[in-house]
Order: C-alpha cells, then structure tokens, then sequence
C-alpha cells in the first residue's frame, strides 16, 4: 500500500509504502520518503513512529555511550536496565519522552494481551545506525507515553539530510509480530 502526501508549503512531499512479507509470516516493513519537489534546500530527517496500545514495555540494546535523555515529562518511575538493555514500561498515565542513540537498530516491544498470559512481541529494526550527531535530537530511537490516551509510541529517527530540489531522503522501518508471553520477552532481554 502505497500513501502520498499533498506538497506542503515547503515543497516537501512525504510517502510511506507499506509491504507485507511474502516468505516472513508476521513480518511488514515501511518505506518512508520525503522529496523535495520544491525549490529550495531544505534540511529533512524521516521519522517511523509505531503506536501501540498500552500497557506495552520497550526495549533497546545500550552500553556505556547510550545515554537516555529526558524531552520532557518525569520518567524514571518507568524506565529501568535489564541485562545490556534499558527498559521502558510504558503502563501509566505518565506522559514523556525520551531518546537515546543505541547499540543496536533493533528495539523490542511486548504487550501483553488482556486476561491471558499470552501477549505480542514486536521486533523492529532500521539499517545501521551511524554517529549520533547526523539525527535530529542526537537520537535515532526515542519513546512517548501519552498521559491523554491508552497508548505509547516507538519511534526510529533517520539521518538529517539536506535535500537540493528533486533529492529524497528515505528511512526503511521492518517490524515483525510474534506471539509471545512476558518471561520469554525477558529472557531475550538477558
């Protein structure tokens, strides 16, 4: 499935196509692209931004250099460190945000499924992330909790780029789903 933006005032024009897997059951991947169809140089990141329903924890692999940084809100009750990756619960009404520049282009979610023991693994991952100076914040991975809705978001940051008239920037988001329960999501955390 393929979505296309109107041009905005900026002459920037944002598509997403979305892809099912053919031989991954479970996996999809999105293709984010911003053209300059304009006339001047603009300076453009992509962004991939997964909402999922809380209650939901997200994981992501760090080591000594990872450092969380705080945009906004009080998180601390919500994020902790299990093995060699920090942990965000995102099971409140808390709102925040926070960012770091991990380890790894792979993060984790699991959310649980209501009155069972059973939930969903989400595993999504981006091409090699590079120096934490070409994204936006400093960040390619960053996590919001909503404090107005039942929802936190997972969120991977593509490279700044400048874009002359006609160039494109573009960021590839595959995410795969899994059924899962919450040891088997911890032990992959240890």
């Amino acid at each position: 499935m393929k979505m296309t933006s109107p041009k905005n005032s900026d002459g920037l024009v944002i598509t997403r196509t979305v892809s099912l897997s053919e031989t991954v059951e479970g996996q999809f991947e999105i293709h984010h692209q911003i053209t300059n169809e304009g006339a001047d140089v603009v300076k453009v990141g992509c962004w991939s931004v997964m909402m999922l329903q809380r209650n939901a924890i997200i994981a992501y692999k760090q080591n000594e250099a990872s450092k969380l940084e705080t945009y906004f809100g009080e998180p601390a009750s919500n994020l902790q460190t299990t093995g060699c990756h920090g942990v965000v619960v995102c099971n409140d009404d808390n709102e925040f945000k926070v960012g770091v520049h991990p380890d790894s282009s792979t993060a984790l979610a699991y959310c649980p499924i209501e009155n069972t023991s059973k939930g969903l693994l989400l595993t999504s991952f981006v091409e090699a992330l590079t120096d934490a100076a070409d994204y936006a914040h400093g960040n390619a991975f960053e996590v919001y909790n909503s404090a107005a809705y039942p929802y936190c978001e997972l969120e991977w940051h593509g490279k700044v780029r400048t874009l002359a008239p006609h160039d494109a920037a573009t960021l590839v988001t595959t995410f795969c789903v899994t059924e899962s329960d919450e040891v088997a999501f911890e032990m992959l955390l240890s």
